[in-house]
């Protein structure tokens, strides 16, 4: 799978999911950008702030739009995932 975090830039850089490629919504993504990190076939996963940010549910939805075959959301996003205890990472700005 292909984890796309479309938060704004500050929140990417300060934690993300390692392996994550960053696409703010607001700015950066759009069917060109997901097709230079993903094929139509692959899964994408989006993340967000969380349960009570829509940011993730409406890029699986404009990449399903886009003919992107398996775009999927995160619900919990970036906090349910550290809250379990997953690796993170930072981006080579803030390390």
């Amino acid at each position: 799978a292909v984890f796309v975090d479309v938060r704004a830039e500050l929140d990417f850089d300060a934690g993300h999911i390692p392996g994550a490629h960053f696409l703010s919504l607001m700015v950066g993504l759009s069917r060109e950008a997901l097709m230079e990190i993903a094929s139509e076939d692959d899964t994408l996963i989006f993340s967000c702030h969380g349960p009570h940010c829509p940011y993730s549910a409406y890029a699986a939805a404009k990449a399903q739009l886009w003919g992107f075959k398996e775009p999927r959301y995160y619900p919990g996003g970036f906090p349910a995932w550290q809250e379990a205890g997953l690796p993170t990472e930072l981006s080579e700005s803030q390390q």
